[in-house]
């Protein structure tokens, strides 16, 4: 404390630097850190573990976070990070010499993982439940790099990986600087089409109001606040009308946020608000398998069996996506009087999922009661949408159909099996039986 206050002093007399003189806290606290056993053991780790993540040395990643997470430090630690900024900003400010050479930020090994498109980096930090939409921290000349690690991501497997993880698409880093964006509009910035439409298709946002965003991240004591001050909850911005019409409910419901969405409900939300494409809130949970979400806009009396624009349910939507399970789809049908085998959109929910070629979530409709020999519009069956033999056969056996019947005296079991094993190799679903059974 008494170094501190003579620093001030100093700086007071325009003699910052002056450390003959006096004692620096500066420099006492530089040289307690580099000789401090703890802190040069973190230094080696991070250096190691980012030279790491950098090369995309899975294993040696995994084991370093395996022998560090122990108590040494935390898989969300930032460390530095330099950039260029090759805008074209830059070239005005080169023309001015007033070009800044490099920017710098702090973060996290999650960020460097998705840079360099290291997906199995990635699936290992996931591993040791590294923070999806921790944010870099930058100065005040570098606000553009402080954002999560789904900014960084340039190409459509690692955004789908970060997707898949639940990572919020529809997070604004800042309010009140360049970076008030969400992630589909800084991709559109870059003119990266491809990766904008993959985030359309998960429902991804422009940045609308501060409520949307406060919802979207399950802030519920920030969305409470804005509904007791009156705020309407069906707002869809402040200046004009989102793009896509969404309300906060919607942004609430894609990231499963249960709790804000009974907020919201229960200061009035419209539970059946459709937005530009037609689709509820209640189609968007189901788009993303938000199961609580579901169940909450349900007990508010949502509609199961509303069509969107394309004449799909949610069910429809959920089954298309390939995300939706067992657990979500039984709320869904036990809800109301959907028809887990009614084709409302031409095609039932298990032909969407078997021309897509979702084979988890033709095997949850399955086990939900949906029928493998249900015809569509068209007069074709479900089983016969399925893009490959190897799917078909699972889907045979999951549902308990059968290609071949093979029956055999106990003698010849062995070579009864043997048979059976090498016609399944083929996918070919075949039912072994002693004789005395048929």
């Amino acid at each position: 404390v008494f170094d501190r206050f003579r620093t001030h002093q100093k700086q007071q007399l325009g003699a910052p630097n002056e450390l003959e003189h006096v004692g620096s806290w500066k420099f006492r606290r530089w040289i307690s850190g580099l000789m401090g056993k703890k802190a040069k053991t973190t230094s080696e780790f991070r250096a190691n573990l980012y030279a790491s993540v950098k090369r995309g040395q899975v294993i040696e990643v995994q084991a370093l976070l395996a022998n560090a997470l122990e108590g040494l430090t935390s898989e969300n630690f930032l460390d530095k990070m330099g950039g260029v900024d090759m805008g074209i900003g830059s070239v005005y400010q080169w023309l001015w010499r007033r070009h800044n050479r490099g920017k710098y930020a702090l973060v996290s090994p999650l960020h460097v993982a998705v840079s360099h498109g290291h997906v199995e980096c990635i699936h290992a930090l996931r591993q040791y439940q590294a923070n999806l939409d921790i944010v870099a921290t930058t100065d005040i000349f570098s606000k553009e790099l402080a954002v999560p690690p789904l900014f960084y991501a340039d190409s459509r497997d690692t955004m789908n990986v970060l997707l898949e993880y639940g990572a919020n698409h529809l997070m604004v880093p800042s309010f009140g600087t360049a970076m008030t964006t969400t992630v589909l509009q800084h991709n559109l910035f870059l003119d990266r089409v491809g990766l904008a439409r993959l985030l359309e298709d998960h429902g991804c946002d422009y940045a609308l109001t501060p409520l949307h965003a406060l919802a979207a991240a399950g802030d519920v004591a920030a969305v409470q606040y804005y509904m007791k001050n009156g705020v309407d909850p069906d707002m869809l911005g402040e200046y004009y009308v989102g793009l896509n019409q969404r309300t906060p409910l919607h942004w609430a419901a894609v990231m499963g946020r249960t709790r804000v969405v009974e907020a919201l409900l229960l200061h009035r939300a419209t539970v059946d608000f459709t937005d530009r494409m037609g689709r509820t809130p209640l189609h968007w949970a189901a788009r993303h398998n938000q199961v609580g979400a579901i169940n909450a806009l349900l007990s508010s009396h949502a509609n199961p069996i509303c069509l969107d624009d394309s004449n799909m349910t949610p069910l429809d939507v959920g089954s298309h996506s390939g995300t939706l399970r067992e657990p979500a789809i039984r709320s869904l049908v036990s809800w109301g009087s959907l028809d887990i085998n009614g084709a409302y959109c031409g095609d039932t929910p298990l032909h969407l999922a078997l021309k897509q070629g979702h084979k988890e979530a033709a095997l949850a409709l399955i086990a939900c009661g949906a029928d493998i020999y249900q015809t569509n519009r068209d007069g074709r069956r479900a089983i016969d949408c399925c893009i490959s033999a190897e799917l078909q056969y699972s889907i045979k056996k999951a549902s308990g159909s059968v290609d071949v019947y093979i029956s055999y005296d106990p003698p010849y079991y062995a070579f009864a099996k043997a048979v059976c094993d090498s016609v399944e190799t083929n996918f070919i679903s075949v039912n072994l039986r002693p004789v005395l059974e048929t």
